[in-house]
């Protein structure tokens, strides 16, 4: 019962009196009203005493009916946040699955390029020694011509020689 002493805290008190703009010192004996008395009295149905008890119980239930007011805007207010918080965890799920799609994309590119690069390191590791035996073949068959065209140059000269000794004639040079 949140009329019995020791119902509310201090700090609660103080808070629904400055919201409700109710005087420190209202309380049920501020009013001459002792809970016990008040029930008894409200349960004998006196009339004196229960007109005197409705008077006084004015304020009392004018802030019952201020806190069930507050009581239905705050409920009404609970259920806003309700729902935002609903709509916000809906969108926290779903960045959530996003966000896991996405790192499963990421480590699946990492992976492929990992890959491609070791496929890379393979095909360098093979084609060195390729490269290696081509650039020997150029220097080859460059050597190849060059002796090609000094083999041509002396058949030329051991023509020129044979031909000089068939006339007996060789020729100083």
């Amino acid at each position: 019962n949140w009329l019995s002493p020791g119902a509310c805290s201090g700090a609660m008190a103080a808070e629904l009196r400055s919201s409700m703009e109710v005087p420190e010192a209202f309380t049920l004996a501020s009013l001459g009203l002792e809970p016990k008395a008040l029930l008894a009295a409200l349960q004998s149905g006196a009339g004196g005493v229960a007109g005197e008890s409705t008077r006084r119980l004015a304020p009392v239930l004018a802030m019952v009916s201020q806190l069930q007011a507050r009581l239905q805007e705050s409920e009404a207010e609970v259920s806003q946040l309700q729902l935002r918080a609903d709509e916000r965890d809906e969108e926290r799920r779903l960045l959530a699955r996003r966000t896991e799609r996405a790192e499963r994309e990421r480590d699946t590119a990492l992976r492929r390029r990992n890959e491609a690069e070791s496929a890379a390191q393979e095909a360098k590791a093979e084609a060195i020694p390729l490269a290696e035996s081509y650039m020997e073949a150029e220097v080859l068959r460059s050597s190849l011509e060059a002796a090609t065209e000094e083999l041509d140059r002396l058949r030329g000269d051991l023509s020129a020689c044979r031909g000089e000794l068939a006339r007996l004639w060789p020729q100083l040079s």
